[in-house]
């Protein structure tokens, strides 16, 4: 088993920070999350600016099974994109009106998510990215299908945004 030096630093930091109180670590949440929700919006903004509606009309060459499959496998990847939700049930302790505020909190975070995926991922199938073949191997599919359309600045946004992402989930378990 290989241990990355970055990875204890990361851990001791996001530690320290849930160490310093409840007050504080849920501010440093609530500005990784705001920085990443930032971050998601400049990707649907310049995602739509570079949209091209050639990549929204059906492609006779691809048979009805790749079709089919190519939808299951996209709902199973929403499907992971929702879990982590019921995160938010932890803190009932901490809510004024729990049977209230709980159960609405997570119908607007998961309402806020589901517009925002289909934001992102209709921005993102309009950029083009070429042979979808260049990226099924890819741990950022993201970033590359940015730089492969020529916006390489995009894809280093990308990269930020994705730890800001982890950082504020990992603080999200470590309070829980």
């Amino acid at each position: 088993m290989k241990v990355y030096p970055i990875t204890l630093v990361f851990i001791f930091f996001c530690t320290f920070i849930v160490t310093q109180g409840t007050k504080k670590s849920d501010k440093a949440n609530q500005i990784f999350c705001l920085a990443k929700l930032a971050i998601v919006t400049l990707i649907v903004i310049v995602g739509f600016l570079n949209l091209d509606k050639k990549y929204f009309i059906e492609d006779p060459s691809v048979s009805t099974g790749e079709k089919v499959v190519g939808v299951f496998e996209g709902a199973t990847l929403t499907f992971f994109g929702f879990i982590g939700f019921e995160l938010g049930t932890t803190l009932i302790a901490e809510a004024q009106n729990p049977l209230k505020d709980i159960p609405r909190s997570i119908i607007y975070v998961v309402t806020l998510s589901s517009f925002v995926y289909v934001l992102a991922g209709f921005a993102i199938t309009g950029i083009g990215i070429g042979p979808i073949s260049r990226l099924y191997d890819a741990d950022t599919a993201l970033a590359i299908s940015f730089e492969m359309i020529g916006i390489k600045w995009m894809g280093q946004v990308v990269y930020i945004a994705a730890i800001f992402g982890v950082t504020a989930c990992s603080l999200a378990m470590i309070n829980s």
